[in-house]
């Protein structure tokens, strides 16, 4: 249904029952936030269409900006204690050797470890609250290169000290070799960081290693007939203390990918998930609920962009389809945030099962300079947010900070304008 309100129509829909949540798959100083706020009341009412009873609980939309960094994209977004950590990027000139971290509406700059190179499409985790991982990405030096060098190093950043461990793939065969577009996800203990994946000059790679974090080791992950075929773009869950799922991504000849691996830390072996695997589709967004213990692939193109899904239950190989025509249109490219997975990587929220997914709404004759869409889901409802106040500003780079609140920093517009914003989206119970 929709609501109109004094600040515009609000869209609420019913769509399935069972929803997971979802996420997919890219200094100056610190300015004091603005006061620009527009709040946005949603009040539930009565429709003669006898759907069941809503929470009559006047539910409150926040979008604020506030002072942002300088452009980039192709940086890496990451949650660490209550904050929000940007590493890396390039800004379509040159690539970008900045750590900047977003702490009580405020930027400050961090420090990059002074022997490594400037970088994007980085792999980067949280450790614990102090502690920023990233290994790899590309160097490309000026963005007039057509393919630019990989790398094979990183570092592990105290970001209250600035102090680093820096390593290389020079100094130890376990560390691995060059890559972009890999996966980084932390042990539920902050002991480990698990590396796989990623490409190097289109080359998708199949292999990975284990950094440990109290001894500064590396252990590599040694193939095997159950080891998953190489990739890149791929997703990573954390599903409990000891496993670490992988899904989909991309598989170079054999184009995209949608089967799911998920490895043992303690044992080091791979099992296979047995369940039918969904459509095999260009950059869809991918989600893990860890309640019901499923995944679910939404939307991506085949070449044409697709509002359908599959969900797939892990403990019962099963795999079931899920169409969201009722809530949301095909969209461009979406791009998906949730408290399990942020854009490619997997960082842990609690966000009250709140998920999102933005994606551009394409015009006549594929005109590219129409409206960017937000669309909320919550248990059995979904709610699309106005950003017509926002739509020049907003852009595809985001990430949940807390369980209310959506941080939008830089990238571009939905017609492919770079923007040089950071913008504040609360949900408000």
């Amino acid at each position: 249904m929709t609501i109109d309100t004094k600040y515009g129509s609000i869209i609420m829909r019913r769509i399935l029952p069972t929803l997971l949540i979802i996420s997919c798959s890219r200094g100056e100083a610190p300015s004091p936030p603005s006061t620009e706020k527009i709040i946005k009341e949603i009040v539930p009412t009565d429709t003669a269409e006898k759907e069941p009873e809503t929470s009559s609980q006047t539910q409150k939309i926040s979008i604020k900006e506030i002072g942002s960094i300088p452009f980039r994209k192709n940086h890496a977004l990451l949650t660490l204690n209550g904050g929000l950590l940007s590493v890396g990027g390039h800004n379509d000139t040159v690539d970008l050797n900045e750590i900047k971290y977003l702490k009580d509406e405020y930027w400050v700059d961090i420090k990059w470890p002074e022997t490594l190179q400037p970088r994007f499409d980085i792999a980067a985790a949280s450790v614990g609250s102090e502690y920023l991982f990233f290994h790899g990405g590309v160097r490309l030096i000026s963005v007039t290169k057509s393919k630019g060098d990989r790398l094979g190093n990183g570092a592990y950043v105290n970001i209250v000290t600035g102090d680093a461990i820096t390593f290389s793939y020079l100094d130890n065969p376990n560390i691995p070799t060059p890559r972009s577009n890999h996966c980084a996800i932390t042990s539920s203990d902050n002991k480990k960081v698990f590396v796989w994946g990623g490409e190097n000059q289109g080359t998708a790679l199949g292999d990975g290693s284990i950094y440990n974090t109290e001894s500064n080791t590396w252990s590599y992950i040694p193939k095997s007939a159950s080891t998953p075929p190489p990739r890149f773009g791929h997703a990573c869950f954390r599903i409990d203390d000891n496993n670490i799922l992988i899904t989909g991504g991309d598989g170079q000849n054999s184009g995209p990918l949608s089967d799911s691996w998920v490895f043992n830390l303690e044992a080091g072996s791979w099992t296979e998930i047995k369940a039918d695997q969904p459509p095999k589709r260009l950059s869809p967004c991918i989600g893990y609920d860890k309640l019901s213990k499923s995944l679910l692939y939404f939307g991506g193109s085949d070449p044409f962009d697709k509002n359908d899904g599959s969900i797939i239950d892990l403990e019962n190989n099963t795999s079931t389809a899920a169409s969201f025509k009722t809530a949301l249109d095909a969209i461009s490219m979406p791009v998906c945030a949730s408290g399990d997975l942020v854009l490619d990587h997997g960082y842990e929220i609690e966000n009250k099962g709140v998920f999102a997914i933005l994606g551009d709404e394409k015009g006549i004759n594929g005109d590219k300079s129409v409206k960017r869409r937000l669309v909320l889901y919550k248990d059995s409802e979904s709610l699309e947010i106005d950003l017509s106040s926002v739509n020049t500003k907003i852009g595809n780079y985001y990430r949940w900070l807390n369980n209310s609140t959506l941080v939008f920093v830089n990238g571009t517009t939905s017609g492919n304008t770079p923007v040089e914003s950071t913008i504040l989206i609360t949900i408000e119970d």
